[in-house]
């Protein structure tokens, strides 16, 4: 089970629609795996909570949701040294974090759908 994590509001209007068509891409593009998703809406952390307390919510839902690999979509921005970031990896918390500001406004929502299809891999290791 792949368990996405959104807060409520613009991430969650964003990420609705395409959770349901993740799980399609994913069983297309990774046949030797069924995939089944699963959305929750859960304000995780406070806005300015740092990238290390994200993935440790991240975490916790993970496990408390039973998923196998989970992935927190949120409308923070993630900056490492200062830099903005699209996307961080734990492999060891099977936790991706994917920040919408990072993606820039423009064809948000394909973007977001690339990004979450092509994150899995990285989570699964």
């Amino acid at each position: 089970m792949l368990g996405v994590a959104v807060a409520p509001g613009l991430a969650h209007e964003l990420t609705a629609d395409i959770v349901a068509g993740l799980q399609k891409d994913l069983n297309e593009r990774y046949s030797s795996i069924e995939w089944q998703t699963e959305l929750a809406v859960d304000s995780l952390v406070t806005p300015s909570a740092p990238i290390t307390e994200i993935f440790e919510a991240g975490w916790r839902k993970l496990l408390v949701a039973r998923w196998d690999l989970g992935i927190v979509v949120t409308d923070l921005p993630l900056r490492i040294g200062g830099r903005p970031v699209t996307r961080r990896v734990s492999t060891t918390h099977r936790i991706a974090i994917v920040s919408l500001p990072a993606l820039g406004p423009l064809g948000l929502k394909s973007k977001l759908r690339r990004t979450l299809t092509e994150i899995v891999p990285r989570v699964r290791r």
